[in-house]
């Protein structure tokens, strides 16, 4: 699906979304340990996961600039790993990181999926 087949409303909160989302990640990845909410995932697949769900959204929003989402969500990973040793309670890793990583590039993978599937099925509706 191409830009100009979805309209701008729904870029919009695409966009909105996408940026709602990176405000929810770096919070709750600086927070103090005891304030994150607990989900019943694996601490790692939760990372992954996150990761993987910020950057679905930013390359559904901004399609044309997944390159630089997927290189600016591991720097992002990278960074804010590094900022946990400001938090007392927190205990940044490598391994941690690289999860993130691997969870940023699913992310642009399914979005770029998403959208083959869906301009796929725009063509067949125009048939």
């Amino acid at each position: 699906m191409t830009n100009q087949e979805q309209s701008p409303k729904s870029f919009g909160l695409l966009k909105l979304a996408a940026w709602f989302l990176l405000v929810a990640v770096v919070l709750l990845t600086l927070v103090p340990a005891d304030l994150r909410p607990s989900t019943p995932l694996p601490l790692k697949a939760e990372r992954a996961l996150g990761f993987a769900v910020l950057t679905f959204f930013f390359t559904l929003a901004y399609p044309r600039r997944w390159v630089l989402i997927l290189l600016g969500m591991s720097a992002g990973a990278v960074a804010l790993e590094l900022l946990q040793f400001a938090v007392p309670s927190r205990d940044p890793s490598p391994i941690d990181a690289a999860v993130k990583v691997i969870g940023a590039v699913l992310g642009v993978i399914a979005a770029m999926v998403a959208r083959q599937i869906g301009a796929a099925a725009a063509n067949r509706s125009r048939r």
